[in-house]
């Protein structure tokens, strides 16, 4: 009996320590999932970096990385001067956050050196298919079909009019670089005069841009970028998969509408066959322009191309059989 109670006690102490180490490490699993990857943000030499990390297309992320020479245990604040709806706390800072209209102030106390990140989801102003419409926050990210416009208008608090008195006399940790991470394999589009961003980067890394906050000046500096993201595998296989079934389709199409009235020898199959085949064309070029305008570009330009040639060459190629029938039709209505 004792034994057995014993054994009991061991398998309780197991399970008791498997759920403290659960509790524990579920919360850094979280963490490690949903936290700013600031691996492309960080620059030797800069306190304080704003970067937006887009490689994630359709969750952009913001994050400051913060470089402490020396704690002095003292608090920081930062300003951004864009909303956002959540930020990933940092325990060795006792970061804290608020966001407000048309800006947010991070806390943080400066009791360790070294590197830190604080991560946010910010609050992008976002447009589609509207080139017409200025941007009214200063943070701006645009989608139009796989194209992108990123815009930041960086600004400082102490010369801002909008802003009341009580912030513009905040005294804040200054951002020195603002850095701009773009999806893999994405490529710059002309923005104009044939650069792709304004200003120019003063440091470029793999995916990664970086900028100046402000200009000679001290005033912000306004941000722009603009890239095309590649289309997916399978957005390539449905625009050459349908752009060829639809071609394919057209041929017997044109070629049983051209039938000639002698050789019609059974109309209400005809008509059958002209309808069936009519709503599955239909079906794949409505497949066709989606696709091809939700990813416009080069690629869907292609995939339209490729069909309107085909309906081009069927029609070409039943137009000996639409005079045939136009003659034989004269022919039945001059017999007496």
């Amino acid at each position: 009996m004792g034994s057995f109670t014993g054994r009991q006690r061991s398998l309780r102490t197991v399970v008791a320590t498997l759920r403290l180490g659960f509790l524990i490490a579920c919360p850094m699993w979280v963490l490690a999932q949903t936290g700013f990857d600031s691996k492309a943000c960080r620059i030797e030499g800069t306190h304080t970096v704003l970067c937006f990390n887009l490689k994630d297309d359709s969750n952009p992320r913001a994050g400051v990385v913060l470089t402490i020479d020396s704690p002095t245990n003292k608090e920081s604040l930062l300003f951004l001067p864009f909303e956002t709806k959540s930020s990933d706390p940092y325990p060795t800072l006792l970061s804290t956050w608020g966001s407000y209209e048309g800006f947010t102030l991070v806390s943080f106390v400066e009791v360790n050196g070294g590197s830190h990140v604080i991560g946010l989801d910010p609050v992008f102003e976002s447009y589609a298919d509207d080139d017409d419409l200025a941007p009214k926050s200063s943070l701006y990210f645009r989608r139009r079909g796989l194209e992108r416009l990123f815009v930041y208008q960086h600004s400082v608090q102490s010369r801002q009019s909008n802003f009341s008195e009580q912030i513009r006399n905040l005294a804040s940790r200054p951002i020195d670089v603002v850095g701009i991470v773009r999806p893999k394999d994405a490529k710059g589009l002309e923005l104009r005069d044939g650069r792709t961003e304004n200003p120019a980067a003063f440091l470029s890394r793999e995916q990664s841009r970086f900028y100046h906050a402000n200009d000679e000046g001290g005033n912000g500096s306004k941000i722009e970028v603009k890239y095309a993201l590649q289309p997916t595998p399978l957005q390539k296989q449905a625009l050459l998969y349908s752009g060829k079934l639809a071609g394919a389709l057209i041929a017997p199409i044109i070629a049983i509408l051209f039938l000639s009235a002698k050789e019609n020898v059974r109309p209400t199959t005809r008509r059958i066959v002209l309808w069936i085949l009519g709503l599955v064309q239909l079906v794949f070029c409505c497949y066709l322009v989606y696709t091809a305008w939700s990813i416009r570009g080069e690629t869907g330009t292609s995939g339209i191309l490729d069909w309107a040639m085909a309906l081009i060459s069927a029609v070409t190629a039943g137009l000996p059989l639409w005079l045939k029938r136009d003659a034989q039709l004269k022919e039945l209505a001059l017999r007496p």
